[in-house]
């Protein structure tokens, strides 16, 4: 009797060993895939309601789980809301939205509240935002925990602007979220090359800008300067990764905006 409740005891172990196995085999292989998006939308000028529909179609088919956008503006005096605009057309395109956030960073053009922007389709657990250091124009960051991931918008100082002070907001950015796999993504004004972003390269994030995306006659500058940097909590994570510059096409000999859009699509584990 005892034999055969020790055979029985063993198959069971069996089983339970084998079962246990695939649990960890199909954990280690599942895999997901996420699409996100970055663009400054050049604020209220140049025919924005026009500019910011044709954006928005654009992003709806691309169906993103996460977008940052930078330079989206309030006029106070004339009463015009680009990030109510924003909120409303999702809504009224079925665009699946979750939540959508702005965080204040300055005046813009001497007229128009300027802020960031993130909207999402996927369920939030937290909220982080605030101003980066040594910001001339009050630059920010806005971001979303998403299922254990943080990503974060941001739009660093001005160009022509001391390059210490764009290296100083990165390295801020970086330890603020060192925790926690994340994206860093938006308008850095200067590209992976620069010696500012040198900082997250000796960190061992990964770049990931796809194009020249700055529309303008800076031709003394590089003008990759939108994109995503991956911790590298992030980057042992990522089986694939594909993306692109895109909004190249312009209406009535105009752009839809000084900066082109970016989107990346990786599968991750």
């Amino acid at each position: 009797m005892l034999i055969k409740f020790n055979h029985y005891l063993s198959k069971i172990i069996y089983k339970f060993i084998v079962i246990l196995f695939f649990l960890i085999v199909s954990y280690n292989f599942a895999s997901a895939t996420t699409r996100l998006i970055s663009m400054n939308i050049h604020c209220l000028n140049d025919n924005w309601r026009f500019r910011t529909e044709e954006i928005l179609n654009k992003f709806i088919e691309l169906k993103p789980e996460v977008v940052s956008l930078q330079e989206v503006c309030i006029d106070r005096k004339s009463g015009e809301n680009q990030i109510e605009f924003i909120n409303n057309y999702l809504l009224s395109r079925g665009y699946p939205l979750i939540a959508i956030e702005s965080q204040y960073t300055h005046q813009a053009w001497g007229q128009y509240d300027e802020y960031l922007v993130i909207f999402t389709s996927k369920k939030i657990t937290h909220i982080n935002k605030g101003y980066l250091p040594q910001s001339l124009l009050q630059r920010a960051f806005l971001s979303f925990l998403i299922e254990g991931t943080w990503y974060i918008n941001t739009h660093l100082e001005y160009r022509n602007i001391d390059i210490q002070i764009r290296r100083d907001q990165l390295d801020f950015l970086s330890r603020q979220f060192e925790w926690w796999p994340h994206v860093l993504m938006g308008d850095f004004n200067s590209s992976p090359k620069s010696f500012e972003q040198q900082l997250l390269h000796d960190k061992k994030y990964f770049p990931f800008f796809p194009d020249n995306t700055f529309i303008g006659t800076f031709e003394s500058f590089d003008t990759q300067i939108d994109g995503f940097w991956f911790d590298p909590k992030m980057t042992s994570k990522i089986k694939n990764i594909q993306g692109y510059a895109f909004l190249k096409e312009q209406y009535e000999n105009k752009h839809l905006s000084d900066h082109l859009a970016v989107f990346v699509n990786y599968e991750w584990r």
